[in-house]
């Protein structure tokens, strides 16, 4: 009899750890609102964006919307990072960014035109060819 009154004791005492321990271990889930733009501030409209977990190299990949934003929702938290590689765009990622507490977090990403970037290597071309002219004409 004192058997069976453990049995019972314990068994009710185990499901409550048991409850206890699973409402303790919820998983936190984040969203990521993001806004991508150009150099300009001109959204980056209907093209895909690559989410990438920093630490296991999980991606998720979404489309921005007329406004250029993208949402990632459901996401555990951790380090993220956006790739963006869009034509006409210079291939890059965001700084990392660090998401937690069961909230949604807003970023803005900046991609650079290829023009853009052709345009500050002609510069930095035009400087550099400078330079040396002048130091020509000093020696």
């Amino acid at each position: 009899m004192h058997t069976k009154r453990y049995l019972n004791l314990f068994g009710w005492a185990g499901a409550v750890c048991l409850i206890s321990s699973l409402a303790t271990t919820a998983v936190a889930k984040n969203d990521l609102n993001c806004t991508i733009v150009d150099e300009t501030g001109n959204p980056i409209a209907k093209q895909d964006m690559v989410l990438m977990a920093v630490q296991g190299g999980k991606e998720v990949k979404r489309k921005t919307n007329d406004k250029g934003q993208v949402e990632f929702k459901g996401l555990d938290d951790g380090t993220y990072q956006i790739r963006g590689d869009v034509d006409g765009y210079v291939v890059s990622k965001s700084a990392p960014m660090n998401l937690s507490g069961n909230t949604a977090h807003p970023c803005n990403f900046r991609l650079r035109s290829a023009n853009y970037a052709n345009s500050l290597l002609q510069q930095v071309l035009t400087l550099t060819q400078q330079k040396k002219l002048a130091e020509a004409e000093a020696a």
